[in-house]
């Protein structure tokens, strides 16, 4: 991972808890402009960084490559960023799979998170 250190599997879980969490508050933007919720088991775990009083972990979503961020301030709370800046990974946009490569998506995402 390109963190500050290796996470362990306890503690990468605890990140996929509170990006579930904070997931239950927000909507994505997808291309099109809609808005839509997602679910944790979308994203992968990139990174995680130490800031000061805060740390960041970076989650990459495995459709569409674009990265959210989730922050913990030092008081446990926790918040989603979406960079939007149209750099690479950054264009805030967060789509499903197209209906023809959805079946096959959701297989390969199960078998990855150990459901098949």
């Amino acid at each position: 991972m390109g963190a500050d250190y290796d996470l362990d599997r306890k503690a990468a879980d605890e990140w996929f808890e509170h990006l579930e969490v904070e997931l239950a508050w927000v909507e994505l933007k997808t291309s099109s402009g809609k808005m839509r919720k997602a679910k944790a088991e979308e994203f992968m775990l990139m990174s995680e960084s130490r800031m000061g009083n805060k740390t960041v972990i970076g989650f990459k979503h495995s459709h569409t490559r674009n990265y959210l961020y989730l922050t913990m301030d030092g008081s446990g709370k926790c918040s989603i960023h979406v960079p939007s800046e149209g750099t690479p990974f950054h264009h805030g946009e967060f789509d499903y799979p197209a209906p023809e490569e959805l079946e096959a998506w959701i297989l390969e995402h199960e078998e990855m998170n150990g459901r098949r």
